[in-house]
């Protein structure tokens, strides 16, 4: 064996400590072992070949996870799409039966709907009965006809004024309802 004196024998512990103070700090050792494996390639470190693997089966996994991660995130969107559409259905169904309901009660015909809508559109007004409110004082008022006799059968003269018959009924209604009798028992026997 070859014999190597004191001084160089300092000096290969000074070189292994140093060495060994690289390889085993937290901070460097690792990129240490990758620099020696870049200038030695065939040097067989452990800590890296391990680290290779871990890496590369960690970028799989990662992979794997993201390709999961992806696919959950989709079909949550869709089914919180889908249940938004079924709420936004619901919506317009509610407010379509609550619309025609309305149209119903007050009677629309299909063109006092169209007229409706057209209105809620214009002024922006969201509520139906709100909209058919304002409709309604928006149409023209119609007149009611005048009475041509008052429904106190037919005692009223078409000029509004009470008439003797219905005087003489008001004064004694058993009375008038003889001479009615009688009236018209005449008048039976005229035409015979």
């Amino acid at each position: 064996m070859a014999e190597i004196n004191d001084f160089e024998l300092a000096e290969l512990r000074k070189l292994q400590a140093f060495h060994k103070s690289l390889y085993d700090d937290a901070a460097v050792g690792m990129d240490f072992r990758k620099l020696i494996r870049r200038k030695y390639p065939q040097a067989s470190i452990p800590e890296l070949d391990a680290l290779a693997k871990a890496e590369e089966t960690g970028s799989a996994i990662e992979k794997k996870f993201e390709e999961l991660s992806k696919g959950a995130t989709e079909k949550i969107d869709k089914f919180l799409t889908d249940r938004q559409k079924e709420q936004d259905d619901a919506a317009v169904a509610a407010y379509q039966e609550r619309f025609d309901k309305m149209v119903k009660a007050r009677g629309y015909t299909e063109d006092g709907q169209k007229k409706l809508i057209e209105l809620m559109k214009a002024k922006g007004i969201r509520e139906p009965e709100d909209a058919a409110i304002i409709f309604e004082t928006m149409q023209p008022k119609i007149k009611p006809a005048a009475k041509q006799f008052s429904s106190r059968m037919a005692f009223v003269s078409p000029d509004g004024k009470d008439d003797e018959s219905f005087k003489d009924l008001m004064r004694d209604p058993d009375q008038w309802m003889g001479d009615q009798l009688m009236t018209a028992i005449a008048e039976n026997h005229e035409e015979e």
